[in-house]
Parts: structure tokens; C-alpha cells; sequence
């Protein structure tokens, strides 16, 4: 769901001045695909695009959940009525792209082959490549960065679930649903969508300027930041940090401005300026010790030693990823203990 998520979003924001996405939603209560596009197609949404030429294509979502549904016979009402009525799909002038699983996939090749030897291409994307996120990147204080994949995936349909029903049922609040963007926003950038990140963290800023909260504004934007970074524009992203970083100055956040300070480290560090990278860096170090911040601190540690690993210093280098290690294993952080290693192992090479 997160990755499909992601690819549609991502889809509507690079098409949408060419082709409106026009999303049907199926389910258990709604079956029949051919009678919901005709609904659609009737509609005065489709009559005003019509109006306007706009190209249309139509998303189905809900066919997972739809062919759920049996009649007394057992089989699936809805993959019955996709055979059924393979003939009348010939009459949609626009594209129909079906978002399913792969069990989905499997029931309709077993069930409804007229339909999907109907102009059918099948695009697969693989949910299990290992996640990857910058390594380089401080998430802040978040128990989401020791998830699974999984439970990462879990959470974010948890917090889907949660903002759609405060919208169906017109509930504004801004404390709860800007809480519930921030989540989101975070699980799409652990899990790599950071593009779909975006949004989500622009939505909860939003609600953190709404409700007068300066630190919760001050996160969003640093948020926002390592989207940006993540997406590979870094100019960008450290506009986003050094608004975070002033206003974690104006609250007293003092954890914040750490982390800010290392994401501006590791920004800079990848523009190739290593020297202003470090200074950033040691700054943020200097917090981490202040607050008591042991993981900050794993990570700025980490950091250093990647710097001063560019500039050729290997002795450096291995100080500081040593000192990360040994409190890696301190507090049992993977992330600082599996980077450090694979750097040091990588630079006693080197020196062999």
C-alpha cells in the first residue's frame, strides 16, 4: 500500500498538468467496475474536464479488497463481473490503470482470463529490496527508525486510516491530524518515498503555524529539509534547515538545533565542502553532549568521521567512527553501529 502509494502520487504530481487522474474506488460494496466507470463517466466532474479537453485517465483502487466479496457459489462477484463484461471495457475511451497486489493478480489470471488478455500490460514492483535511507540524515527523536519495513508499512496504513476519517466526518483538528502528517511524512522518508514525503510534512506545517506551534514548525521545516535532500537538492534542503535552525534558536530547542546543525553538516558534506561540513558538524556534537543526547551524539561522531574520511585524514577517520561505535553499542543503535563498522573496515583496508 506505501509503495503504491508513493507511485501514484508521484504519478499525478509529474502528469497532472497533462492528465487528470480520475480515482474510482472499489470495495466490497462496490463490485461492479463497469457500472462505477459509467457513474464516473456521467458525472459533472468528467462533463467539466470533457469541457476542457483534458486528457483523462482512470485510477481503480479497491480491486484487492472488492474480489473479497463471494457469491453463493463461492466465486468472486467481483472477477465475474470483470469476465462477464470484458466487451463493454472496449467502450471506456480513456486508460484504466488498476493498482492490485499480487494475490489480486493471481485470482484474476485464474478467474477472469478473458479480461485480462484484454489490452492488458502488468507492471510489477518489488517490495523486497532492502529500505534504504541516507545514511548521513539525524531523523530526530522517533521510535520509527527501529521498524521494520512491515511495521513501518503498518503504521502508515494506522495513520492513513485515521486522516481519512477525520476528513470523511469533517473533524478539524489540527493538533491530531497535523501529528498524523508528520508520521506519514517521516514512514515515506525511512521507507525511501521521499518525494510522497513532501506533502505530507507541508501539510503538518501547516498545521503547526494554524495552531501557533513554533517547535513543531521548526521540525516540519527540517522535515521538509531532508525530503529535499533525499531527492537529491541539496540547495534546497538547506534553505529548509537553517529556517529550522533559527527557530529552534528562537524556542530553546536545544535537540533541535543539534540536529539541524548535523543535517546541515551532511548537506554541505555532500556540495563537497568538507571543511564547512566538519564545522556544522562539531557544533552539533557539542549539543548532543550538552543534552544528554546519546544517539545525536552516535550520529555527529559518524558524520565527523565520513568528513574528515573525504579529506584523506583516515587516522581521523577511524577516531571518530570508533567513538561512534562504542556508543552504537552502548545503546544498541544499528544504524550507528552497522555505518561505523563498514567504514572502518573499509578505511583498515585502505591503510593495508
Amino acid at each position: 500500500l506505501v509503495l503504491r502509494n508513493a507511485l501514484s502520487t508521484t504519478i499525478e504530481q509529474r502528469m497532472r498538468d497533462d492528465i487528470y487522474i480520475y480515482n474510482i474506488k472499489m470495495g466490497e460494496d462496490a463490485t461492479n467496475l463497469l457500472q462505477l466507470l459509467n457513474d464516473a463517466v456521467t458525472s459533472e466532474l468528467y462533463s467539466s474536464l470533457k469541457g476542457q479537453n483534458k486528457k483523462i485517465a482512470f485510477f481503480i483502487y479497491g480491486l484487492d479488497e472488492a474480489v473479497e466479496k463471494k457469491n453463493q457459489q463461492g466465486r468472486s462477484e467481483a472477477l465475474l463481473l470483470l469476465n462477464m463484461m470484458r466487451e463493454d471495457f472496449q467502450k471506456v475511451q480513456h486508460p484504466l490503470i488498476i493498482w492490485i497486489n499480487k494475490a489480486s493478480l493471481i485470482l484474476i489470471l485464474k478467474e477472469a482470463q478473458d479480461f485480462f488478455s484484454w489490452r492488458t500490460t502488468v507492471f510489477e514492483f518489488d517490495m523486497e529490496h532492502e529500505m534504504e535511507t541516507s545514511p548521513l540524515i539525524d531523523f530526530g527523536d522517533t521510535d520509527l527508525v527501529f521498524l521494520t519495513r512491515e511495521e513501518l508499512e503498518d503504521r502508515w496504513d494506522y495513520y492513513n486510516r485515521l486522516l481519512t476519517e477525520y476528513k470523511e466526518k469533517g473533524i478539524d483538528d489540527a493538533y491530531k491530524t497535523g501529528d498524523w502528517n508528520h508520521q506519514l511524512g517521516m514512514i515515506n522518508l525511512l521507507l525511501g518515498y521521499a518525494e510522497g514525503s513532501v506533502k505530507f510534512f507541508e501539510e503538518s506545517l501547516m498545521k503547526s503555524r494554524e495552531i501557533e506551534d513554533r517547535r513543531g514548525e521548526g521540525t516540519d521545516l527540517g522535515n521538509i529539509g531532508s525530503a529535499y535532500s533525499h531527492l537529491g537538492q541539496v540547495e534546497k534542503a538547506i534553505e529548509y534547515y537553517e529556517q529550522a535552525l533559527v527557530i529552534s534558536k528562537e524556542t530553546g530547542d536545544k535537540r533541535g538545533e543539534g540536529y539541524h546543525l548535523g543535517n546541515l553538516g551532511s548537506a554541505y558534506r555532500h556540495l563537497g565542502q568538507v571543511e564547512k561540513a566538519i564545522e556544522y558538524h562539531e557544533q552539533a556534537l557539542v549539543i548532543s553532549k550538552e543534552t544528554g543526547d546519546r544517539r545525536g551524539e552516535g550520529y555527529h561522531l559518524r558524520n565527523l568521521g565520513s568528513a574528515y574520511s573525504d579529506l584523506g585524514d583516515s587516522e581521523k577517520a577511524i577516531e571518530y567512527f570508533n567513538r561512534a561505535l562504542t556508543i552504537g553499542n552502548q545503546i544498541q543503535d544499528p544504524k550507528i553501529i552497522n555505518y561505523s563498522k563498514k567504514h572502518l573496515k573499509s578505511l583498515t583496508h585502505s591503510k593495508d
